[in-house]
């Protein structure tokens, strides 16, 4: 596991400061999961030092439950961004971290009911995984109806497991009407048009699956 000291030597904090740069609307980094467990305190740790690097852009608060480690973020103000990571945000999944505050950092926040989720399931040490969750969250964050979750596949191998992760990145597309499975990684233009593909109808049902076990 990715040591935590490395990421935010006060060097690197400073270079993140300026990566994320001034955030119009304050975030809120809520990390998730059961006391003693290594991810959850990589989270933890993730979450306090970004923090440090923009004061005054972010917060971070922890909450204990019994399900897998997360970080969800939410808008200061209570409105959901529907970004979430689940088990570590090491490597290139940082950077996927990383992107998506940026991204929701500066983008006004709206009220949608969301109706299914984007999962992309990634490793640390996998560049096209953090490429297709950069997409993945800038629709999110464009108003469509759907939850996006950076999923780390080793850290969580009950939810790979479940939906036969054998490569990454793999995407997996959930709603009411029912689930849909791409493996490995395509051009962006065709991973957009397989992943409308698996939308279509979805934005007229309600509902959605909840995988937090």
């Amino acid at each position: 596991m990715t040591r935590v000291a490395e990421m935010f030597s006060p060097r690197a904090t400073r270079q993140l400061a300026r990566l994320l740069g001034r955030l119009p609307y304050r975030l809120r980094l809520s990390v998730w999961g059961q006391a003693g467990d290594p991810f959850v305190q990589q989270l933890r740790e993730v979450a306090a030092g970004l923090c440090r690097a923009r004061a005054q852009d972010l917060v971070w608060e922890w909450r204990e439950d019994g399900g897998p480690p997360r970080l969800e973020v939410s808008y200061a103000s209570g409105e959901p961004t529907g970004l979430s990571f689940y088990g570590s945000v090491a490597g290139y999944q940082f950077q996927g971290l990383l992107g998506g505050l940026r991204e929701a950092g500066r983008t006004k926040p709206i009220q949608v009911e969301r109706v299914g989720r984007i999962l992309v399931f990634s490793t640390p040490t996998c560049p096209e995984c953090s490429r297709i969750l950069r997409a993945a969250q800038r629709w999110a964050l464009a108003g469509r109806r759907f939850e996006v979750v950076g999923v780390d596949a080793s850290a969580v191998p009950s939810w790979a497991e479940r939906f036969g992760v054998e490569v990454v990145p793999t995407t997996v597309v959930i709603h009411a009407g029912g689930t849909a499975v791409l493996a490995g990684a395509l051009p962006l233009r065709q991973w957009q048009l397989w992943v409308e593909q698996a939308l279509r109808g979805a934005e007229g049902e309600s509902g959605g699956a909840d995988y937090r076990d």
